[in-house]
């Protein structure tokens, strides 16, 4: 209600100020811009669009539009000399209070939408997969009779407890575990996991609570010291990259601990890369170099990604050998930062005659789910 107050007083304001000072608005987007800017070549436009949306109550997203583009700040004056109109320092006023009114809609609509979801669940006795989670916490953290009974059976019940890929546990979660589980030494409550991993922030994973409640139990950790799935010196070139600096995860909590490769193992002899009879480096940081006066653009650089990746698989196909055999392209795999990046490689690839694979190009966010 406050917010929707001060919009319409600022609006208010807005009409006032171009019903009075509209001629000297023009006058001074004519005389006093650079040419080139949006004010000054659609001044007859805009004038025409915002008399309906100002002064005719036709207010649109065109007007909108032409609104954003009419305030203060994005001005490029000529001359400082001459005072800014007052109807463009209204609208960057208006604009301010208008970004505040779409955040305070936005808050209303969750609002609005969690009481509608409550309401048709509980309609239909539905329970979603959150809400198992907090009944379940709600119950075993409940002090009172039936609390007590509930934690002493499932006590009674297990010995110990595991929780695998711990690093992606919710608070929720946890608690549940930690107030079965962890609260007495009778019990033993087994953490699975690797905080570099953690991937589930956006659905609360918290690994401060972890460490936390690792510090106040003194609980042991034990780690895997020796790495049985990948080449020896890969191992060694990983660990050579990471020591080098003092938090490689810049987290107190999150040192870098050196592992043991499974020397002349199975892995060395299956998987080892070679070009031609020599051993490469098995990790590699390629830096790109460009001569012109300006820098780069977004798509130069990537073209020249693409070009580069290119040139290389060709060249590993050539010389590379796997485990003794020839490398295939079934070997090779590109990773990018997003979908659309994975198409435009998969179409350069088809161009440069490599066969290429785009294991998906559908976004998390367009699925019907989302």
């Amino acid at each position: 209600d406050l917010v929707r107050t001060k919009l319409l007083k600022g609006f208010d304001a807005l009409v006032e100020a171009w019903n009075e000072g509209r001629e000297e608005y023009v006058d001074y987007v004519t005389t006093c811009l650079k040419k080139t800017v949006k004010p000054s070549k659609h001044v007859v436009k805009h004038s025409e669009i915002l008399n309906k949306t100002l002064t005719q109550g036709e207010v649109s997203p065109a007007g909108m539009k032409v609104l954003e583009g009419m305030r203060a700040s994005i001005f490029k004056p000529t001359s400082e000399d001459k005072s800014i109109p007052r109807f463009a320092l209204e609208a960057d006023a208006f604009w301010e209070v208008l970004k505040q009114f779409g955040r305070a809609v936005r808050v209303d609509c969750v609002r609005y939408l969690e009481e509608k979801i409550e309401k048709w669940k509980r309609e239909r006795g539905v329970l979603s997969f959150d809400d198992l989670l907090s009944q379940t916490a709600d119950a075993v953290t409940s002090q009172g009779a039936g609390g007590d009974t509930l934690r002493k059976s499932l006590g009674d019940a297990f010995d110990a407890a595991l929780i695998d890929e711990f690093q992606d546990t919710d608070p929720v979660q946890f608690e549940i575990f930690r107030e079965l589980f962890g609260k007495k030494e009778e019990h033993w409550l087994y953490l699975i996991g690797d905080p570099k991993q953690s991937i589930y922030r956006f659905r609360g994973a918290d690994l401060e609570a972890y460490f936390d409640f690792a510090r106040k139990t003194k609980a042991v950790k034990y780690s895997l010291d020796t790495n049985f799935r990948t080449v020896t010196p890969l191992v060694r070139a990983v660990n050579a990259f990471f020591s080098k600096s003092k938090s490689p995860f810049l987290h107190d909590d999150l040192s870098f601990e050196e592992v043991k490769p499974n020397l002349k193992g199975s892995t060395d002899k299956e998987k080892a890369f070679k070009e031609g009879d020599n051993l490469p480096p098995p990790f590699v940081i390629r830096e790109m170099e460009w001569a012109g006066e300006k820098g780069p653009t977004k798509t130069e650089i990537q073209e020249a990604i693409r070009l580069d990746m290119a040139n290389e698989i060709h060249r590993l196909l050539e010389v590379g050998s796997i485990g003794g055999r020839k490398v295939r392209t079934n070997d090779l795999a590109i990773l990018v930062r997003g979908n659309f990046e994975a198409t435009e490689v998969w179409n350069y690839f088809r161009e440069r005659g490599l066969p290429a694979v785009v294991f998906t190009d559908v976004s998390l966010f367009d699925t019907d789910e989302a």
